[in-house]
């Protein structure tokens, strides 16, 4: 296993995606689900501890908002309610969705955009909302692990 971290979530598929497929759909689906799951868990809390996906912290915010600010950043983007989990029997995710996944790409790449409609440009620093860690990796394969051990019971 990597010791490194990514920021594409695909690469997770490169390992796990032969071994799932052996299950049949019903199954498949389940396990995925689970693995979302537990993979949005893993994501909720290194949002909340204020970390991009290498362990590093988040870029401060910029002077002006850190007076206006009433916590750390995107506590609100950290919950079930934001970062959706869907699978199906040919995959699973973990991300945002409508107005939420607007807020977190300008985040998580860093971009431009105005504080109010009509209002200045400001460039955000780069804060990695998403991304595949070593745990993430671990978390994975244990349950499917897990998930073999339970279909392979009698």
């Amino acid at each position: 296993m990597s010791t490194t971290t990514t920021d594409n979530p695909a690469l997770l598929d490169d390992w796990l995606r032969p071994l799932v497929q052996a299950f049949q759909p019903s199954p498949r689906r389940r396990l995925l689900l689970d693995i979302a799951r537990a993979l949005r868990a893993g994501q909720q809390l290194r949002i909340r501890a204020q970390q991009n996906p290498d362990g590093s912290a988040y870029a401060p915010r910029r002077l002006r908002a850190r007076a206006q600010a009433s916590g750390p950043m995107f506590q609100g983007l950290a919950k079930a309610k934001h970062l959706k989990v869907r699978a199906t029997p040919n995959g699973a995710g973990v991300g945002y969705h409508g107005r939420a996944a607007a807020v977190a790409r300008v985040h998580h790449d860093g971009l431009a955009e105005p504080i109010r409609p009509g209002g200045p440009m400001i460039q955000y620093a780069r804060r990695r909302l998403l991304g595949v860690t070593p745990a993430d990796r671990a978390t994975a394969q244990d349950h499917l692990l897990a998930h073999i051990q339970g279909a392979t019971s009698p």
